[in-house]
């Protein structure tokens, strides 16, 4: 951690006792024959003196101005004496509570002291009572550093991001950054959030028609209700997180935990549309728990993890079933500019209204680092799915591309990605020749790296996407636009 906002430009001094007696000297009431702290008793001198000469004058018991013992403080919190720190801080206290440099320089001396909780105290009043950006800044970094002595890592790269919020400059929030980026090396927990609304022109996937045909029959049925296309919000959020068991310099064992929910609201027009339908009917909420094995191969980036998830879900907010999953990931880096990653899965499916189904599934991917800077991905996936039931047995071919800039242009990062899947039924209930249903999509994604807030930025994202059955009853359209909030790192 950086041990804070100031360069250490004095020497090391020697044990400067005599500066105790000038500074318990500070505290001291105010008699018929003594002047208030405020007045000549404090010194008030018009340039600031060399270190080394104001070391000579606090050694020789002499007279300090406030603003010479808060050069003082820093001395000595920079030359590893804590408890000179503390005595000249709380004199200053004692004169103005409201010191904020003082407040900050003695909640640094409390931290080496090993009084934590006073430092966080002190910390936290330093940052309600800043007045300016640099302020906040060294009381967020001091807190962040008491947090971590503290083993609180988790609070204290919260703290570091609100120090990059108020970093008076570059250079003291690239500081605040790296050290969040350390912390976060070395914390055992490791957490994502994810928050998202986007307006959806088909919220439930519903039939783009109105009328259908169903094989055999001479007439054509009306689609009523939520079989229809229905526009709405979607409200998305999700956690992920991990803790770290056990970590040597080739293996890393990690708990898993993952918790994503997603609602609905519905249009008026919907609303009319399907009476007696809510959004929360459509509602996913889906929670798991597993296991992840880690093997670092080289110092290349090249690794192997290996994954165990269990997890529940939930539809309409009732029970809906339960999988248990293996996965195994393979990562190669066959040039300086390339990634391969290849995976492979099983699961088991089931539960109260989920049919029971053993699903397998390959993937690759493929990364690569172009001349111009732009990074391109693609990647294929094939699924088989065996059951019993007709919905949850079925073949699925994916592929996709996506190309984004190495860097921020102009304050913006755009992504372009275009997928394309495929899903076979060899048995369905409403055709003799089963269920084919293709979909490509395209999405447009800005992340607006220019507005920053705790290092969190926008996301901005256009989709559309189209479905084509060979029964007009799973033909389907639909588009939107999405707001998320995103880590810039």
């Amino acid at each position: 951690m950086t041990r804070g906002a100031h360069r250490d430009t004095g020497r090391a001094p020697a044990r400067l006792a005599g500066v105790v007696a000038v500074a318990l000297a500070l505290t001291a009431p105010a008699t018929a024959q003594s002047a208030p702290p405020t007045a000549p008793q404090v010194r008030h001198q018009s340039a600031p003196l060399p270190d080394a000469a104001l070391i000579a004058r606090a050694e020789a018991g002499q007279e300090l101005s406030p603003q010479q013992m808060r050069r003082l403080a820093i001395i000595a919190v920079r030359t590893r004496q804590p408890t000179l720190a503390d005595t000249l801080t709380q004199a200053l206290l004692a004169r103005d509570p409201a010191d904020v440099d003082a407040l900050i320089l003695r909640a640094r001396a409390l931290r080496d002291l090993g009084r934590a909780d006073e430092s966080l105290a002190l910390s936290r009043r330093a940052w309600a009572l800043a007045d300016s950006d640099a302020q906040s800044y060294t009381a967020a970094m001091t807190r962040a550093q008491a947090l971590s002595s503290n083993g609180r890592r988790t609070m204290a790269q919260f703290w570091l991001r609100r120090a990059m919020e108020t970093a008076p400059g570059t250079t003291t929030r690239n500081r605040a950054l790296r050290d969040f980026r350390y912390l976060r090396a070395r914390n055992p927990w490791a957490t994502e959030l994810r928050f998202g609304v986007s307006p959806s022109s088909n919220i439930n996937n519903g039939s783009t028609h109105d009328r259908i045909t169903i094989e055999g029959l001479p007439f054509e049925l009306t689609l009523l209700g939520s079989a229809r296309a229905l526009s709405g919000t979607e409200i998305d959020s999700g956690l992920s997180t991990r803790y770290r068991l056990a970590q040597t310099g080739q293996r890393a064992d990690d708990l898993l935990f993952r918790l994503s929910h997603r609602t609905y609201r519905l249009s008026e027009e919907a609303r009319q549309l399907a009476p007696g339908t809510s959004g929360t009917d459509f509602s996913e909420t889906t929670a798991s728990l597993g296991y992840a094995h880690s093997i670092k191969l080289n110092d290349r980036g090249e690794e192997a993890t290996l994954t165990a998830l269990a997890g529940r879900s939930w539809y309409g907010g009732d029970p809906y079933g339960e999988f248990l999953r293996f996965q195994a990931t393979l990562r190669k880096r066959p040039g300086p500019r390339a990634a391969v990653t290849g995976g492979a899965s099983v699961e088991w499916r089931g539960g109260p209204l989920e049919p029971e189904a053993v699903r397998g599934q390959v993937s690759l991917g493929y990364s690569h680092a172009l001349q111009a800077g732009a990074r391109l991905g693609l990647y294929s996936a094939y699924t088989l799915s065996q059951s019993g039931a007709i919905r949850a047995d079925f073949q699925e071919l994916r592929a996709g591309a996506s190309l984004s800039p190495a860097q921020a242009w102009h304050g913006l990062m755009p992504r372009i990605a275009l997928d394309w899947r495929h899903r076979d039924y060899d048995r369905y209930s409403l055709s003799s020749t089963g269920r084919q249903d293709s979909e490509i999509s395209a999405t447009i994604e800005v992340q607006f790296s220019n507005l920053d807030y705790m290092g969190f930025n926008p996301v901005l994202s256009v989709e559309t996407a189209r479905t084509r059955s060979n029964l007009d009853l799973h033909d389907a359209r639909r588009s939107g636009i999405g707001l998320t909030i995103r880590s810039a790192f």
